[in-house]
């Protein structure tokens, strides 16, 4: 039984740290999981959690049950409003005894198996720990700016919660990062699970772990459990839905089930019980009425309806994300004819500042017929004739934002990422003081970061690693050149117009304009020269003595001003030699005879 692949089908599996998978198909993997000891009973919001050990404990692997005892008596900054209420020592230990009463239903901690469950409590090992020792032996590896980076502390910190952030509750995440650490050190726990909100503190701990002893660990989570409508699920009008009989009755646990939307049923089965899929399915199919509530007839087939709330719901969350006015501003917006003609007008606008839209008509054939960010001539002939501040322009699915400066000079995603990463350093955003890019990324964005005390992460190309990467290492600023640009503390993908509001805000807090910001990183001249050739040479050129000796010697004649990447097409039976450096003859030159080179060496046919 894959356990992944079992939380995937459930509907369980949010995110997961790269190689998590390959690990628990490989060996027998000991997890944990917290749980708040607040009260002697677990109510249905922790089942999510529980089911997630079963299904472990039932593919095999060990589960670990920890009884948040030290870090339940200071609070969870991940989204709540307030610190919990400290807990005396006596009322924590009935608490753990009634708890693990409950977690024996559905784990197995009484047999001799080798994966039987465990219950730890982290008040065990942290009770004796002095502040001394702590802040010597473990807060001496983990930053401020990494801890404030992380979205459970900002929200709090920006004023979501009427109170703030105490530093108590500033401690969680290092707190519950030592867990992860002591575990793996006496249990030999490699992976940590938990629910979405918590993967920030989840990361702080397998980054913790990798810099006291270089131990590689590995991190999971389940969405957080909500109604079809959005509602907060697990709760009535009269509080928490209990496991114990003796704060719900049964009665009462019966018909907050019964009383669940049709909508939210087979979802709510698959997460909460361990019926096997075939008998879900069948379940599902069973139920005709269902099925007949979901078809459309007559004149609603074929039908395309919009959601107005969500347009609202998406441009409120946006709005949220940056600055609250741009007046003055003079914006030029190319849709594309795609998805952002729906909501860009609405968006721009709601800001103040006085917007133009072009190519915002999709007619179903037209989306990036010469417009948005893959032609942007339209768009600079605009600004300039316009005189406006600066243009913005999308893609047809307006994941991807370019933008031209006032001059109509284009602004590239890799001056974009320097520009984010510069202003998110400065206010202590960027975690890790790090970004994301891939390979293609220009070698001015390193001489940038260099000059800028920034870490550049390069991955291969494409936005899926970029993402793999950040998640793995917590990072939040990450993208490519083509303007797919990811902000983890807001999405955890490319989105344009989230991009476009960031760059205006940073406009708006340094009082420049975007020509000026665009001269942080200077962009060197590149050639990329495609080189045809057979298949069997795929793999075979890098071996070959007379390509490795040229590329060596070209690299000794940069000498650090630029550099060199050479490597095979992932779809089509090419090489690829690509040079950057100060000057366009003198890496053209270059480029041509390697591409010479590798044609005589692995000729096409």
């Amino acid at each position: 039984m894959n356990f992944v692949e079992e939380l995937r089908w459930r509907g369980m599996l949010q995110d997961i740290m790269p190689g998590t998978e390959e690990l628990l198909n490989k060996e027998q993997v000991t997890a944990y999981l917290g749980i708040d000891p607040t009260a002697d009973s677990l109510h249905i919001g922790h089942l999510c959690g529980v089911m997630i050990l079963r299904h472990l404990q039932r593919c095999g692997h060990k589960p670990l049950a920890l009884i948040g005892g030290a870090t339940g008596m200071i609070g969870d900054p991940s989204g709540k409003s307030a610190e919990r209420n400290l807990l005396n020592e006596e009322t924590l230990r009935h608490n753990q005894a009634c708890i693990k009463e409950q977690l024996a239903k559905f784990l197995d901690f009484e047999s001799d198996v080798p994966n039987r469950a465990e219950l730890v409590n982290n008040y065990d090992w942290m009770k004796e720990f002095s502040f001394l020792d702590f802040v010597r032996e473990v807060g001496k590896h983990i930053t401020v700016n990494y801890m404030m980076a992380k979205d459970s502390v900002k929200r709090r910190l920006n004023g979501e919660a009427r109170d703030g952030l105490s530093f108590t509750e500033f401690t969680y995440q290092l707190l519950q990062g030592y867990d992860f650490l002591h575990l793996y050190e006496t249990k030999g726990c490699k992976l940590q699970m938990g629910g979405s909100d918590q993967w920030g503190n989840i990361t702080t701990g397998a980054e913790l772990i990798r810099r006291t002893n270089g131990g590689e660990v590995f991190a999971l989570t389940c969405p957080l459990i909500t109604k079809a409508d959005g509602g907060k699920f697990g709760k009535t009008e009269s509080g928490n839905i209990w496991l114990d009989p003796r704060y719900t009755s049964p009665y009462k646990f019966y018909q907050f089930w019964l009383n669940v939307s049709d909508s939210d049923a087979e979802r709510y089965i698959k997460i909460f019980t361990s019926i096997e899929k075939e008998e879900i399915e069948a379940l599902v199919l069973d139920t005709p009425e269902k099925l007949t509530q979901s078809l459309r007839s007559g004149s609603n087939v074929g039908r395309l309806t919009v959601d107005r709330e969500a347009v609202t719901s998406y441009i409120r969350h946006i709005l949220a994300t940056g600055e609250k006015s741009f007046e003055g501003m003079r914006i030029a917006v190319d849709c594309a004819n795609g998805s952002a003609s729906a909501t860009a007008e609405k968006l721009f606008t709601g800001l103040g500042a006085k917007v133009y839209l072009l190519s915002c008509e999709p007619d179903g054939t037209n989306i990036n017929d010469s417009c948005g960010s893959t032609h942007l001539e339209q768009l600079s002939n605009f600004v300039k004739a316009n005189s406006c501040d600066l243009g913005i322009a999308f893609d047809g699915d307006a994941d991807r934002c370019l933008a031209v400066d006032e001059n109509g000079t284009v602004v590239d995603g890799d001056k974009l990422i320097a520009i984010f990463a510069k202003d998110m350093s400065e206010r202590g955003r960027l975690a890790d003081n790090a970004a994301v890019v891939t390979v293609m990324t220009n070698i001015g964005f390193s001489f940038f970061a260099k000059e800028n005390g920034i870490k550049m992460i390069t991955t291969k190309v494409g936005d899926r690693y970029i993402l793999e990467q950040m998640l793995a290492g917590g990072y939040s600023l990450g993208g490519e050149q083509s303007g797919h640009i990811i902000f983890r503390d807001f999405a955890s993908t490319g989105d344009g117009q989230l991009t476009a509001i960031q760059l205006l805000s940073v406009m708006k807090r340094s009082g420049k304009k975007l020509s000026e910001l665009a001269e942080l990183m200077e962009r060197y001249p590149q050639v990329m020269i495609n080189v045809k050739i057979s298949p069997r040479w795929k793999e075979a050129w890098k071996n070959i003595p007379e390509i490795e000796e040229i590329i060596e010697n070209k690299e000794k004649e940069l000498d650090g001003s630029g550099r060199i990447l050479v490597r095979e097409s992932g779809t089509e039976p090419l090489i690829r030699v690509m040079i950057e450096g100060k000057l366009f003859e003198t890496i053209n030159e270059m480029a041509v005879e390697i591409a010479d080179v590798i044609r005589r060496c692995c000729p096409e046919i």
